[in-house]
């Protein structure tokens, strides 16, 4: 990370956000504790690209803990801290924890249109239940 990732990272944690770097040669030992299965991969070969991505741009919430890990590609989230909404770029390597219950949206970085995470969405779909989520 550099300088102002770093300054964005320190106020995310304040609001219960985990957001780091991690060694994508070294993925499985960080990961070896999630439940993960199989990773999303959101790009231009997915029919419903364009639904999920209207459901993921409108804000919404969780009530679990929401991790992602990027593989490959890059991401928007803007995340609500309170009466603000941050911007938080993710791209291959970043960790990003989203506590219960935060107002948030997600989408494609224009530059690349694609992304390839683990997250708990793709793993276990009955273990998460969703607030409001691809209604």
């Amino acid at each position: 990370f550099g300088d102002s990732l770093m300054a964005l990272a320190a106020e995310l944690k304040e609001h219960g956000v985990e957001f780091f770097s991690i060694d994508l040669d070294k993925q499985e030992a960080h990961f070896k504790d999630f439940a993960y299965k199989e990773p999303s991969v959101l790009d231009e070969s997915v029919p419903i690209l364009e639904d999920i991505l209207k459901s993921t741009r409108t804000p919404h919430s969780l009530d679990q803990d929401m991790p992602h890990y990027v593989l490959a590609g890059s991401a928007i989230f803007d995340l609500k801290l309170g009466e603000k909404w941050v911007r938080v770029p993710v791209k291959a390597g970043d960790f990003l924890k989203l506590p219960a219950n935060m107002v948030h949206k997600f989408d494609l970085d224009p530059s690349t249109r694609t992304i390839t995470m683990f997250n708990p969405l793709n793993s276990d779909p009955e273990s998460v239940k969703l607030t409001e989520f691809l209604e």
